[in-house]
Formats: structure tokens, sequence, C-alpha cells
């Protein structure tokens, strides 16, 4: 029995050692050709740009896994595969190159053509190649991080088409060998769609306002009120809030408001059928100003423009009339767009009793 059991064990032990050098032979990678080789290790390329044919800059990092230095005459390769060089070769001024120690900080700038050169070969798989000059100068100190950072342009390195692609390192004496693989793939296309919207609004529920009563005979100007009884001092100052046009759009181009004033005799201003008689459209500056019959439309806003003539600024003002005018606007897209209106007008002495009225129209247009 005893003799069964050394046969198993022997029979164990030699399968082990069997399995160990197999396995020690599929993960240790020797370099028979050139003993100085060393590999690298952390290597990677990152990519500005995935998508096919478009001119990615390329983020390269690797460390050297040796005690030895890189001297004058010593290279670094990277065979691009499945690349093909563009119509015009890189140069040493395309790159950026540092170093550090620990992977994450590279602190330390190396110089072009003082402390290394640069030439790549054309065509298919172009191999770019990075020489250390400097008579008896060392290069880096032992087991460096390097960073090298291709601000890659047009005409000189496209992405392939859609696959995996393999850069491989090598060179000359103390270079660093190993691979990493880059993913060229289509962009993913993406859309979206915003409609085209406007909010137009008058904070008078019911749109309506008035001017109260006047006594006949008199000379008076009047400011209307929401609550329909009339004002003899301006709305903002006296015991109604004025009229306000609220208006949002993400019209790109903006949007217009324009006003007229209508009524049953197809004229501006404020007409009595009664009466048969009319205050006529005049400009603000004129009623407030001028001892005449006449009725007004003017507004002022802190974050719309509003048109000259219907400021009160005393500067071309304009009467409204049965046409659409320009009242307010703005140059882009809006949102809680603000208008305040005011209307006011006055009589005469000579002004005729009876009820008078007209409807005043805002539209808001956007442009896109």
């Amino acid at each position: 029995m005893a003799q069964k059991i050394k046969k198993i064990s022997k029979k164990f032990i030699a399968l082990v050692c069997m399995f160990t050098l197999v396995f020690s032979y599929s993960v240790v990678n020797i370099n028979d050709s050139d003993a100085a080789a060393v590999a690298g290790s952390g290597i990677s390329d990152a990519l500005s740009d995935s998508r096919p044919g478009e001119y990615a800059n390329h983020t390269i990092q690797f460390e050297y896994n040796n005690e030895g230095t890189l001297a004058n005459g010593d290279t670094q390769t990277f065979t691009f595969t499945g690349f093909t060089q563009g119509a015009n070769a890189s140069a040493v001024t395309d790159f950026t190159m540092t170093v550090g120690s620990d992977g994450t900080t590279y602190g330390t700038a190396m110089t072009q053509t003082a402390d290394y050169t640069f030439s790549n070969s054309a065509g298919l798989n172009p191999v770019y190649t990075f020489t250390w000059t400097g008579t008896g100068v060392t290069k880096l100190a032992a087991n460096p991080f390097v960073r090298i950072v291709f601000a890659n342009v047009s005409d000189k390195l496209p992405n392939p088409g859609a696959a995996v692609y393999t850069i491989t390192l090598g060179g000359t004496n103390n270079y660093a060998t190993g691979t990493t693989r880059v993913v060229i793939l289509s962009g993913i296309a993406v859309t979206a769609t915003v409609d085209e919207y406007i909010t137009f609004s008058s904070t008078e529920a019911d749109n309506a306002v008035g001017f109260g009563s006047w006594t006949g005979g008199s000379v008076a100007t009047r400011w209307a009120t929401s609550d329909g009884n009339g004002t003899f001092t301006p709305a903002p100052a006296g015991v109604d809030d004025p009229t306000q046009l609220q208006v949002s759009s993400n019209a790109g181009d903006g949007v217009s408001i324009t006003v007229k004033s209508i009524n049953s005799n197809d004229s501006a201003g404020l007409y009595s059928t009664t009466a048969a008689a009319e205050i006529p459209a005049d400009s603000s500056t004129d009623i407030t100003t001028l001892d005449v019959e006449g009725f007004a439309v003017y507004a002022s806003a802190s974050n719309m423009t509003i048109d000259e003539g219907f400021d009160h600024d005393t500067v071309s003002d304009l009467a409204v009339t049965t046409g659409n005018l320009l009242f307010a606007s703005t140059a882009a897209g809006i949102s809680g767009g603000t208008v305040d209106v005011e209307m006011n007008a006055e009589i005469l002495a000579t002004t005729a009793a009876g009820s008078y009225s007209t409807t005043v129209v805002f539209v808001a247009t956007p442009s896109y």
C-alpha cells in the first residue's frame, strides 16, 4: 500500500511540475532578439475622438520596468497597426512629452530636439520613432512614467474604420515593449426636438379698463384703470396698477408686439355712437402737455424694448391707428417679458356728452 501511495505521489508531483512549466511559459514574454528590451506596464492610448476618419489626439502613457536608463541614440517606437498615414507626416512639434514617478504626476517636461527627435514612416501601419539625443547624457531616470501627447491635426493620422486596433511599443537598446489597443467606433447619432412656443396674456382677467367720468365743460386729462373708475394721476402712481402684457417665447429672432385701436366707426380713438362724436387718437405727449382732445396708449418695460413712438419720452411719439404699429419687441427669445401699458385721454369744454369706447388690440408675433 505504501508503494502504491508513493507511485501516485510521484505522478502528482510530476503533473504539478508540468503545469507550473506550462503556466510560466504562457505569461512570461522574453525578447530573445534584444536582451536590453524591457516590458512596459500601464500602457494606454486615450483618444480624443473615436469616430472613423477623425483626426483624434492621442495621449500615450506607459512605464519603463527596468533599472536601466535611456541614453543618447536609444529609440522608442510606436507602431499604429491598421492606421494609414495621412497626406502630411507628423512633426516633432506635434508632440509634448513629460515624465513622472507615480503615474499621475507628470511634472518634468522633455525638450524637443534637445532631448529627443521624431520621425515616422508613411503608408499603412506607420511607425512613430522617438530618438534620445545628447552625447553621453542620460535622459530618463530608472522606471519612469512617460506621457506623450500627440496633437493630431488634419491630414496626419486619421482614424481607420470601426474596429479594434493594436499599438505596439518597440525600439532599440533600453526601449519598452508591450501593446495597447484602441477601439474606433462610429459616433451615436442623437436627435432632439424642441417645439416652438409662445405665450401671450394680459393681467386684466376681464380685459377691460376705463377712464371713469369727466365733468362736462372742463379740460382735464385722465388715466384709465382696471377698476373702470379712472384717475387724474398716472396709474403707476395712482390707485390702480396699469395693464400688464406678459409674453414668453423661444423664438430665436425675438418677439414683436403691435398695437391698434378699432371702434364702431372704423377709426382709432374713443367713439360715441349716441353722440356720433370721437375723442381722436393722439400722442401721449400731446395729451399730457397741451390742451387737446385726444386718446393715447403708451408703455414702459424693464426687459423689452418699447418702440420710440410709444415710450412717452416726448420724442417722435405716435398716435395709435387702425393699423398695427410696433409697440414693443425683443431681439431674441424671452421668458417672462412684461410690458406695462398706460392709456390716457383728455377732453375739452366742447367735447360732446356721451358714452365713449374703443378696443385696443395687441398682437404678439414670434420670429424663428
